[in-house]
C-alpha cells in the first residue's frame, strides 16, 4: 500500500511540475547562478515494518513504528542556477506499535539537487546521511544507522524571494541481519516554504525597459509607462486616444471620436463624398451645376461662380477657386469663398486639410504648433523656457563656469525626452561696454551653450543661437542688481 501511495505521489509531482512548466511564464524570471536557499518543512513519514532502528546492545527486539509527523529545516547552495548542494535535518515523533509508548526518530544528511531554474521549478535529488531513534531502553533504545535517499518534487516561487516546495522521497536504511533484504524503505511526503538569497537579484525581466515586468506588461516589446505597459494609441490620428474613441478606425471629432459633419449638410463625413461642401443625400454633394453656367460636375472648377470659360472659372482667377484674384487673400492656393483661402473651421491659421483637430483651435505656445490641436507645454519643458537661472560665464568671456553644467544637463535630458522640440538659445548682456561688443559677446555665449548641447548628442539643427546684446534689458542698467539680471541666457521654443 505504501509503495502504491508513494508511486502515486511521484506521478502527481511529475504531472504537476510538467503542467506548471508549460503554463508558467518562466521567461519572466531570471535565476542567478550563484545563490542560496533556506527552508523549513513539515510532512509525513511512513516507516518500514522491517528496519534496524533499535539498540542491539540493550537486548531490545526490533520495534515497529507508526506513521509520524516530520518537522525540519534545510539550507542549499547553488553554484549553477540548476545544480546545487543541500543539507537538512528533521525530527519525527512516532508511536511504537504494540504499546502506548512513543519514540523520537531523527535524520540528517546532505544531497545534490538538480532543478529547472524557473518560477515553477521541478527537481530531483539524491543523497545520504544518518537515520536514528531516541527512546527508552526497553523499547528501541538509542540507535543511529546510515541512510541513503532520493526524491522528486517541485517548487513554485510566489515572487523573486520566496515560494512553496513539495516533494516525495524514499529513504533506505539497513534491515536486520536475519532479513533477506539488505535495506528497508521508508517513504516521506514533505511540504515546505523556501526562501531565495540572491536567487533573483535581477528581478522579473523587463524587455522594453519601461519599469513594468514582462509578466504583467501587455506590450512587453513597446516601452510605455502606463498601467498596462502599452503606449497610448490613436490609430486614426484624430487626437482622441483609442481607449476613448468609439470609432477608433475612423478619424473623427470630440467627444466620441466618430466622424463629424464638416459641411453641416446632414451627411456624415465618412459617407460624404463632398466633405467640405454642403450637399444633399445620398452622397452629400451639391447640385452638379449650382451656378447654372452650363459647366457641370468635375469640369466646373468654380462651381459657385458662373463663367463662360471652359473650366467654369473667371478668367482672372489664377488658382481656380472661384474667387477672383483681386478679392483672393490666398491667390496662389485654391480655397473657398469669400476670401479664397483653404477652409479653417477653428480659425487657428492651420487649414483643415492639415489640421488634426479641425474644430479645436491650436494653442500657439511653441510646442507642437503644427498639428492644429490644443495642448499644454509639459512641466519638464516649461521649466527650461524663459530665463534660465544658474547658467554663468567667466567675466567678459564665453567660457561656461563648471557650476552651470548641472542646469545644462537638465536641459539636455528634456531635449532627449522630447526629440521634436526645437529651441532658440538667446544670449543677453548688460549695457557695460559698446553695443557691438555686447552683441558679439552674447552671440558667443549663446553659441557656447549650443555647442555644449551638441556635445551631449542633441542635433545642431534643433538649436538656434542668437545674440541680443544689451537690446532687451529686463531691469534698469543703472543698478548693479539690474545689470546682473540683464546678463542672462534665455531658452525659447520654436516651431
Amino acid at each position: 500500500v505504501m509503495n502504491m501511495t508513494f508511486k502515486s505521489c511521484l506521478i502527481g509531482v511529475v504531472l504537476a511540475a510538467t503542467a506548471g512548466r508549460a503554463s508558467a511564464q518562466d521567461s519572466d524570471w531570471k535565476v542567478n547562478d550563484q545563490h542560496a536557499e533556506l527552508g523549513a518543512f513539515i510532512g509525513v513519514l511512513f516507516p518500514s515494518e522491517n528496519n534496524e532502528l533499535f539498540d542491539r546492545r540493550g537486548g531490545s527486539q526490533q520495534q515497529v513504528f507508526s506513521e509520524g509527523a516530520v518537522v525540519g529545516v534545510r539550507a542549499a547552495v547553488y553554484v549553477l542556477s540548476f545544480l546545487g548542494a543541500e543539507a537538512e535535518g528533521a525530527l519525527i515523533p512516532v508511536g511504537v506499535d504494540r504499546s502506548d509508548d512513543s519514540a523520537l526518530l531523527y535524520r540528517f544528511g546532505g544531497h545534490g539537487i538538480l532543478q529547472y531554474p524557473g518560477r515553477i521549478s521541478p527537481f530531483i535529488l539524491v543523497g545520504g546521511g544518518a537515520f536514528g531513534v531516541e527512546s527508552r531502553s526497553d523499547l528501541a533504545g538509542n540507535d543511529m544507522d546510515p541512510a541513503f535517499y532520493w526524491g522528486i518534487g517541485g517548487k513554485y516561487y510566489v515572487d523573486e524571494t520566496w515560494g512553496v516546495r513539495f516533494e516525495a522521497r524514499q529513504i533506505h536504511i539497513p534491515s536486520p541481519s536475519n532479513d533477506n533484504d539488505q535495506t528497508s524503505i521508508q517513504h516521506e511526503i514533505l511540504l515546505g516554504a523556501t526562501f531565495g538569497v540572491g536567487r533573483n537579484a535581477a528581478g522579473p525581466r523587463d524587455r522594453d525597459g519601461d519599469g513594468i515586468a514582462d509578466g504583467v506588461d501587455a506590450c512587453p516589446d513597446e516601452a510605455a509607462k502606463t498601467s498596462d505597459g502599452c503606449p497610448i494609441r490613436d490609430g486614426d490620428g484624430d487626437g482622441i486616444v483609442d481607449a476613448d474613441d468609439k470609432c477608433p478606425a475612423l478619424a473623427g471629432v470630440k467627444p466620441d471620436g466618430c466622424p463629424g459633419d464638416t459641411d453641416g449638410d446632414g451627411v456624415r463625413d465618412d459617407k460624404d463624398e463632398c466633405v467640405d461642401v454642403a450637399g444633399t443625400l445620398p452622397n452629400g454633394c451639391p447640385d452638379p451645376d449650382p451656378d447654372g453656367d452650363g459647366v457641370k460636375g468635375e469640369l466646373d472648377l468654380c462651381p459657385t461662380v458662373a463663367s463662360t470659360e471652359p473650366d467654369g472659372c473667371p478668367a482672372n482667377d489664377g488658382d481656380k477657386d472661384g474667387v477672383v484674384d483681386a478679392e483672393d487673400k490666398c491667390p496662389e492656393t485654391a480655397g473657398v469663398p469669400p476670401d479664397g483661402c483653404p477652409p479653417d473651421a477653428d480659425d487657428d491659421g492651420i487649414p483643415d486639410a492639415d489640421d488634426k483637430c479641425v474644430n479645436e483651435a491650436e494653442t500657439a505656445n511653441g510646442y507642437q504648433d503644427a498639428d492644429g490641436c490644443p495642448d499644454e507645454v509639459p512641466a519638464a519643458v516649461k521649466a527650461f523656457t524663459g530665463t534660465i537661472e544658474g547658467i554663468n560665464f567667466r567675466s567678459g568671456s564665453s567660457r561656461i563656469n563648471l557650476s552651470s553644467f548641472t542646469v545644462l544637463d537638465g536641459a539636455v535630458r528634456v531635449l532627449q525626452e522630447y526629440p521634436e522640440l526645437k529651441m532658440e538659445i538667446g544670449g543677453h548682456t548688460d549695457s557695460s561696454g559698446s553695443a557691438s561688443s555686447n552683441e558679439r559677446l552674447s552671440k558667443k555665449r549663446a553659441e557656447a551653450v549650443k555647442q555644449y548641447f551638441v556635445s551631449k548628442g542633441i542635433a545642431a539643427e534643433r538649436l538656434t543661437a542668437v545674440g541680443y546684446g544689451e537690446a532687451q534689458p529686463k531691469a534698469p542698467n543703472s543698478t548693479r542688481a539690474g545689470r546682473a539680471q540683464n546678463r542672462r541666457i534665455e531658452f525659447k521654443l520654436i516651431d
